[in-house]
């Protein structure tokens, strides 16, 4: 699933991963480990609260300014995915 709604990633999707444009780049990848018959509106929000106050997420949404060191995330090649 591809969205700009990060409310919408955090009731929908088990992995999260942030870009930035210009050029695109990764800038952090969280794992969610709520079952999804588990998380309720007060979960939703609270997650969703909780991602908004790191600095890399308010980057990538372009409510703060700030430089992020990319060296420190060590990306591995996707393996592709399972269907």
């Amino acid at each position: 699933m591809i969205t700009h709604d990060l409310m919408e990633a955090v009731r929908l999707a088990d992995r999260i991963v942030m870009m930035i444009p210009e050029p695109g780049r990764l800038i952090g990848e969280f794992t969610l480990q709520q079952p999804h018959s588990e998380r309720s509106d007060s979960w939703i929000y609270q997650t969703t609260a909780k991602l908004m106050a790191k600095d890399n997420v308010r980057i990538g949404f372009g409510l703060i300014e700030g430089t992020l060191d990319l060296a420190e995330h060590s990306h591995t090649q996707h393996s592709g995915c399972n269907l």
